[in-house]
């Protein structure tokens, strides 16, 4: 597994190295799981699925990829399942948080990722 948190003001910048690492990964949109905020957040529901749907075979390739837009909305509760999907993850998978504020994520999820920073 490969997590990167991606952060920028500009999320058209967010956006264009998320397209690039799909890419260069060659993971097709049917393998891509996209999360965005439900309102002003993006809570738990969102988060628990993920697990058994990485642990099924991806369709198009051989990695599954997870794309958090606007990570820095997660909940605490979601941000714990999301830290424990980062400690313990099922199969391949590519996991982007894109965020223009960082530091809004536990500390114990930006030490499990990748940070770029543009």
């Amino acid at each position: 597994m490969h997590a990167y948190i991606i952060t920028s003001s500009s999320a058209n910048n967010r956006n264009k190295i998320i397209e690039e690492l799909l890419t260069d990964r060659t993971i097709t949109a049917y393998d891509v799981i996209t999360i965005v905020p439900d309102g002003l957040s993006i809570g738990i529901d969102a988060i628990r699925p993920l697990a058994s749907r990485l642990s099924l075979h991806p369709i198009g390739t051989s990695t599954h990829a997870v794309i958090i837009h606007d990570a820095h909305v997660l909940t605490q509760e979601a941000q714990n399942a999301m830290l424990k999907l980062l400690e313990e993850p099922p199969g391949e998978a590519l996991i982007v948080l894109e965020t223009p504020q960082p530091d809004a994520l536990l500390p114990t999820i930006l030490s499990r990722c990748h940070i770029i920073r543009l």
